[in-house]
């Protein structure tokens, strides 16, 4: 069996024949959904090489652990496909853009907020959608500065 998850739609092709010669016969059954099915974490984890590992490891070593990779639609396997969210100041405000999976359900992302990078607290800030395809949808979460000093962060939880 392989599963194939694009823009448009799941392949799932199953096949079954053993033989050798031209005369062995082979079937081949192809099912087509137009929608990628919505899916937790644990199923998406459980197509992982290294499953075991769990929520926090990093299995390609690019800085990600798998929970990150899963909500924000990297490839744990592919060192160069980090997922990144962005941070920037813009104006007085503090802004933080991320692109998030939008087929994995009981995952939580919020943006909190420091004046210390040791005390973190939620921003209380819900983000705008500015860019949507099937997969996924570009977030923006917008954060008031306050004080001399803030620093935000994008956490991400499964949900409980």
């Amino acid at each position: 069996m392989i599963l194939r998850l694009s823009d448009q739609q799941i392949h799932r092709w199953n096949w079954d024949g053993v033989g050798s010669g031209i005369s062995a016969p082979v079937n081949i059954t192809e099912s087509i959904r137009t929608e990628p099915p919505m899916i937790d974490y644990e199923t998406w984890a459980s197509y992982l090489d290294d499953f075991a590992d769990g929520a926090a490891a990093d299995i390609d070593g690019d800085g990600a652990v798998n929970l990150i990779e899963c909500a924000l639609g990297g490839d744990p396997n592919d060192a160069n496909s980090k997922p990144s969210p962005i941070g920037s100041l813009n104006g007085v405000n503090l802004e933080m853009v991320a692109k998030v999976a939008t087929k994995i359900v009981g995952i939580d992302l919020d943006v909190e907020s420091s004046p210390d990078c040791v005390n973190w607290t939620s921003a209380g800030v819900t983000p705008t959608v500015i860019l949507e395809d099937t997969l996924s949808q570009t977030l923006k979460w917008v954060v008031p500065a306050s004080g001399p000093k803030q620093f935000i962060r994008l956490r991400v939880d499964v949900s409980e």
